[in-house]
């Protein structure tokens, strides 16, 4: 495998028992950011990146269990994997101050090749593991779990490809 590049921790957003659980209406949160987040640490176990996973199924305190595990394990990257509810649209991806990262940046445009509409990245200094996690955190939001065309271009795509969207933007 060789040096290793970078310490990457791969977040699957919320939990799936308990509190937590995400958003659900056309597709469930908590189920696919497992989906998609453990096809991501597969893409990335042939690379020479450190994979570290970040998935706390009924942790009821699983965000700060992630930040400690991210900032334990001094990690070079945090990508924690959402869906998004609330009316809108598209794939967008939240960072500290807004700040335009290579791999936030390339992943809404290859989420965007994939059907989504690309909201761009915006200030996640709001969000919990953004603001606490001392690698570069991006927090993706795939798609709008409560809008059908986005629950239709994410089944007809797949979680392999999205996956492979958001590994893409990463390496």
């Amino acid at each position: 495998r060789g040096v290793i590049i970078m310490r990457i921790v791969i977040n699957a957003g919320h939990t799936k028992l308990g509190v937590g659980t995400g958003a659900k209406k056309y597709l469930t949160e908590s189920i696919e950011t497992r989906k998609i987040a453990y096809e991501i640490m597969k893409l990335l176990a042939d690379s020479n990146h450190e994979v570290i996973p970040a998935v706390f199924d009924a942790n009821s305190d699983n965000l700060n269990a992630a930040v400690k595990l991210s900032n334990s394990s001094k990690a070079d990257l945090f990508i924690s994997i959402h869906l998004n509810a609330g009316g809108g649209k598209g794939c967008e991806a939240f960072t500290y101050k807004g700040a335009k990262h290579r791999q936030a940046v390339n992943a809404c445009k290859n989420l965007s090749k994939l059907g989504f509409i690309n909201r761009g990245v915006k200030d996640g200094t709001h969000l919990y593991v953004v603001r606490l996690t001392t690698a570069i955190a991006i927090l993706i939001e795939v798609c709008f779990v409560d809008n059908v065309l986005d629950a239709d271009i994410y089944n007809k795509v797949g979680v392999n490809k999205i996956a492979k969207a958001i590994y893409d933007a990463i390496v």
